[in-house]
């Protein structure tokens, strides 16, 4: 004989099975800060704004650093608000670094020395002394090296040269 069923299982209602979204949240946002933490910034310190860069094999890694960029226009001052080197100030215009007759560039020494005072005025406790060379493959030895006795001139002792890695 069949018994009654109980008013109590009656009026009970069947709920569906749901998946609760905070722990899948907390998940996410766990996987979220451990690849924030673990990204690499390296590559975004250095945004190179020529096409034609020499190739290296360097290992080490880039540094903020004054910067030049040295093109056919001459040299150029890099600036976040100029992107492509078509709306960067030129520091030297291509006549006076093709010039045979002079090792020194004025123009480039001025800002040299205004950059150095400058992080004087701003009172930088630690100063360095490296400016950032972003030079052309097709661009002349003797147009760097004019760069550099410049900048030995004003107080620059080490250069670090832009390049393209390969592996």
């Amino acid at each position: 004989m069949a018994f009654a069923p109980s008013k109590a299982r009656k009026l009970q209602t069947r709920k569906e099975p749901t998946v609760s979204l905070n722990s899948m949240m907390d998940m996410m946002t766990i996987i979220l800060l451990f690849l924030l933490k673990s990204y690499s910034t390296s590559g975004a310190l250095m945004q190179p704004h020529l096409d034609n860069l020499p190739e290296s094999t360097v290992q080490k890694s880039p540094e903020k650093h004054l910067a030049v960029v040295v093109s056919e226009r001459g040299v150029l001052k890099p600036s976040e608000s100029a992107t492509d080197k078509a709306t960067m100030p030129i520091l030297v215009p291509i006549g006076e670094l093709a010039s045979e007759e002079e090792a020194a560039l004025p123009s480039l020494e001025a800002f040299l020395y205004d950059q150095r005072a400058m992080d004087e005025k701003l009172g930088k406790k630690e100063i360095a002394h490296v400016l950032t060379v972003e030079a052309a493959e097709n661009i002349p030895y003797s147009w760097i090296l004019k760069i550099v006795e410049t900048a030995t001139s004003v107080g620059f002792d080490t250069f670090d040269f832009v390049v393209t890695k390969i592996s």
